[in-house]
């Protein structure tokens, strides 16, 4: 595995308040390209085939209901690439909300990405569930439960990925084969099972593939288990883990969150080996980023002087956008 530091000198190389690792250059090139960063301002729209390079498109607020009726609120960023962009849904920790994630999702937009971050059920926006025609509960994040987590996966990301199907692969705007999840911590264990569940549909051809889209997890401040919902079952899938490329994220002075992050990529490990002496450097698939800070979470992503949002990008291109997953049209079977 590739180990990242934030620490100053290591053997081999000295980078100031950077970053040290050993391996696949991609990544180390697209995190030194610039300090640090602030949000790339919203530029003007794009057409429907979204190919113009004017700029970024504005973000818009997508309202989206679930199955179980929750009315969900997301954020999408649309990419300029069209059939060529990859799409990244970033999922926000235990009481978060996607609004933390804004800036984030600008950098990702401004590197062609077509991002959507949802508010998951009882967080944010997404409080309201409809459960008749004239009623409605008012779901909150102080009292989710096992099975709330488990309806995230089942319903909160089924529904964001029905958007990104019908509503904008199908459209030409990205390119579904080349999905990737940021998952923070409650949110680390949302995308794992998700992938999970992703990977477990049943195969179809195209034109009507339905699932086996998620390539890439970036997993920052992973818990084991959150709420009795553990990453295990994703973890230790053999078929899953074949076809995954994953970045463990974490701020290594918190014993406890570093632990918990270890104990995930040591799992991983078997997975995942170490290419042979003389291979691409691209075909490493984990990556171990050890931050040189004590804060998890939103704290962490969003502290620009560990440039973060730069590491996740690097992966992103490396592991997706220069990586062969043509682009396929869905259609329901």
């Amino acid at each position: 595995m590739t180990h990242w530091h934030t620490d100053g000198f290591r053997p081999g190389g000295t980078w100031r308040n950077g970053l040290w690792r050993v391996g696949v250059s991609a990544l180390l090139l697209s995190v030194m390209g610039t300090a640090v960063h602030a949000a790339p301002p919203a530029g003007p729209k794009t057409g429907p085939s979204g190919t113009h390079d004017d700029g970024p498109a504005e973000p818009m607020v997508v309202p989206l209901q679930t199955r179980d009726g929750v009315q969900l609120k997301c954020t999408f960023y649309p990419s300029t690439k069209g059939k060529k962009a990859v799409p990244v849904v970033i999922l926000h920790e235990w009481k978060g909300k996607r609004s933390d994630y804004k800036d984030l999702a600008l950098f990702l937009q401004s590197k062609g990405h077509a991002v959507m971050v949802p508010d998951l059920r009882g967080h944010g926006e997404s409080t309201t569930m409809r459960i008749g025609p004239d009623k409605t509960i008012t779901l909150k994040a102080i009292k989710i439960k096992k099975k709330d987590i488990e309806l995230m996966v089942l319903e909160d990301m089924e529904a964001v990925k029905r958007f990104l199907r019908d509503e904008k692969n199908n459209e030409g705007e990205l390119n579904l084969e080349k999905l990737c999840i940021i998952g923070v911590e409650m949110g680390a264990v949302v995308a794992a099972n998700w992938a999970l569940l992703d990977w477990d549909t049943p195969v179809f051809p195209p034109p009507h593939k339905r699932g086996q889209d998620v390539k890439a997890l970036v997993l920052v401040s992973p818990e084991w288990s959150f709420k009795g919902v553990s990453m295990a079952p994703a973890i230790e899938n053999a078929k899953l883990q074949a076809n995954l490329s994953i970045m463990l994220m974490v701020g290594s002075k918190d014993t406890k969150a570093l632990e918990a992050a270890e104990k995930i990529e040591n799992k991983l490990a078997r997975f995942h080996p170490e290419p042979a002496d003389g291979e691409a450097k691209s075909k490493k698939t984990l990556y171990m980023v050890k931050l040189d800070t004590s804060l998890q979470g939103a704290k962490l992503v969003n502290q620009v002087e560990l440039k973060t949002d730069r590491i996740i990008s690097g992966f992103i291109d490396l592991r997706l956008v220069e990586q062969s997953f043509p682009w396929s049209e869905r259609r329901r079977p």
